[in-house]
């Protein structure tokens, strides 16, 4: 099982986070409710797989602020200051590969 646990320093009042990723060719979608910058998702998954976080009220539609990471087992820290596209993850061996990529 995963949990991500997350922090973007400069969010105030309520923000939405969606997740998404796939199972067996069919895609998920969680939805979290920030709280002055902090949300969480938590699930269990057979294997790590690809997933995206989203910021759902950003108000510039130029670019998506989203990002890329990998739901594997343990936890997931996901740390930013304005932005989730920015953030940081503090997580297990399959973030840290693709990292390094």
């Amino acid at each position: 099982s995963y949990t991500i646990k997350g922090e973007v320093k400069n969010w105030t009042g309520r923000d939405t986070v969606t997740l998404f990723y796939a199972v067996d060719g069919a895609q998920k979608i969680d939805t979290a409710i920030a709280k002055n910058g902090k949300f969480s998702f938590s699930g269990t998954l057979p294997e790590p797989r690809s997933g995206v976080l989203k910021h759902e009220n950003r108000t510039s539609k130029s670019r998506p602020d989203a990002l890329m990471l990998y739901l594997e087992e343990g936890k997931i820290e996901v740390k930013a200051v304005d932005s989730i596209r920015y953030a940081t993850i503090n997580a297990g061996h399959t973030n840290k590969e693709y990292k390094e990529l």
